[in-house]
């Protein structure tokens, strides 16, 4: 049909993704996404939907 759909748990979070982050949970290493609360939804190749996530590591000092 078209649709893909893709959790994206495990994936190194970088800030060019296109997720929205729900919440972070602190913890030693880095910064990866470990819990998804929704997919990203694609269809045929392009994201209509961003994934809902939660990312575990820790944060970059900016």
């Amino acid at each position: 049909m078209g649709f893909e759909v893709d959790a994206m748990v495990g994936k190194s979070y970088d800030t060019n993704l296109k997720v929205r982050v729900m919440d972070h949970d602190p913890a030693e290493g880095p910064t990866i996404i470990g819990h998804c609360i929704s997919p990203a939804v694609f269809y045929r190749g392009s994201l209509i939907r961003e994934a809902e996530v939660v990312t575990r590591g820790e944060l970059e000092a900016k």
